[in-house]
């Protein structure tokens, strides 16, 4: 994954309303979109054709991840609740539900538990499987607005309106260090795929690259000409796409900091970004009411 290709788009998956938020299947084969218009819809990554739509969530949907294990999907809604699925019929499994609305949302790598973030100014875990509640972390002074499962499953990491960033032991639910440094709201949060740095995107403009042992900042990631609402690494930890309201995406290169390439064609901002598991494609969701699949590698 070195090598980059021209970041050419592939496909247009085209929705009736915002979409908000999006998620690859561990096969790299299908995607998972949401929107502001309450629903959750799985697509065919290669043709582009609609599998399934999942109704239930009674007001939009702001995220959505896929279970490591493929059986289940995972979404946060504005209506207070997040929600899990089964992959392969759509159908209702679980509602986990909170007293503000649910923003972000990430499975741990055993699939067995699941962590949501509110705009309670906290973030929760829980068992998938039955729906317990196994931890509150508490101690954000604003909003929770992103949250990410490090992938060795140690660790959580969570992204405020505070602008801080908090990392998080995820058996005991205890608070292990504070990133500070962002100039304003903090919308995301991602780990490097060996769970040694986060990535995290603000308001300010930027992306971070911070190192999760030591709290210290490796890299600000400047170029983007408003907020940068979303983050994900590729596969190989070589290079970490953004995506802003400034309706472009753009791939940097991890070592440097430098962009390597700026994707553009969405008519309104970008919401998320996801890279597909086996490093060949980035799906961008907008407030266009499109999500654009490109061809990276």
């Amino acid at each position: 994954m070195s090598q980059l290709s021209s970041g050419k788009t592939i496909l247009i998956l085209t929705n009736s309303s915002s979409i908000w938020g999006a998620a690859w299947a561990p096969d790299s084969l299908r995607i998972a979109t949401t929107s502001q218009d309450a629903t959750i819809r799985v697509w065919d990554a290669q043709t582009g054709e609609p599998l399934l739509t999942l109704s239930g969530h009674t007001d939009g949907v702001e995220s959505v991840a896929w279970a490591p294990d493929d059986a289940r999907i995972a979404t946060a809604s504005q209506d207070g609740s997040a929600r899990i699925w089964d992959a392969q019929s759509g159908q209702p499994i679980l509602i986990l539900s909170h007293t503000n609305p649910v923003h972000g949302i990430a499975w741990a790598p055993d699939s067995h538990s699941i962590a949501t973030a509110s705009w309670d100014n906290a973030a929760h875990i829980w068992d998938a499987r039955t729906g317990e509640r196994l931890h509150t972390l508490t101690g954000h002074t604003g909003a929770v607005n992103g949250i990410a499962w490090s992938p060795h499953g140690g660790h959580l990491a969570t992204a405020s309106d505070d602008e801080t960033i908090r990392i998080w032991d995820a058996q005991t639910g205890a608070s292990s260090l504070i990133l500070t440094g962002h100039a304003s709201y903090v919308y995301g949060v991602a780990w490097s795929p060996d769970s040694t740095r986060i990535a995290s995107v603000s308001k300010d403009q930027t992306a971070r690259i911070w190192d999760a042992q030591t709290g210290q900042t490796l890299h600000t990631l400047a170029g983007h000409t408003t907020l940068v609402e979303s983050a994900a690494w590729s596969p190989d930890g070589a290079h970490l796409a953004t995506g802003s309201k400034d309706r472009t995406a753009r791939i940097w290169d991890i070592q440097t900091g430098a962009v390597r390439l700026i994707l553009t064609g969405h008519a309104d901002g970008i919401n998320s970004v996801a890279w597909s598991p086996d490093g060949a494609h980035l799906v961008t969701a907008s407030h266009d009411q499109t999500a654009r699949i490109w061809e990276l590698a």
